[in-house]
Parts: C-alpha cells; structure tokens; sequence
C-alpha cells in the first residue's frame, strides 16, 4: 500500500458518509448510498433465469 493510502480512504469514507446523513460511528446504509448516487439496486427475488442462478 502506498504512503497515506489510509489516511485518505478514511476521509473519503467520512465525507461519503456525511453526504448521506451518517456519521464515523453510525452504521453504514447501502441502499442510502446508493440512492445517493443514483445506482439501481435489484432485488434477488426481481431476477429470474440465469441471472438468477448466477447469483443462487
């Protein structure tokens, strides 16, 4: 790992945590996240066939 590595990825998961109304010590919500930045979640049970399997 290069020099500072943790120290960044620390404050960046701080701001990304205040951007969704969290702070260091609340838990983490996924689905906050990314309704935050506009990434769809599927529900496994929304899938069918082989995208299904691939996940089963």
């Amino acid at each position: 790992m290069r020099r500072g590595f943790k120290t960044e990825a620390k404050s960046l998961a701080l701001e990304l945590r205040a951007e969704i109304g969290r702070d260091a010590h609340a838990p983490f919500d996924p689905y906050a996240f990314a309704s935050e930045y506009g990434i769809p979640v599927v529900q496994l049970s929304d899938l069918d066939g082989a995208a299904r399997d691939h996940f089963l």
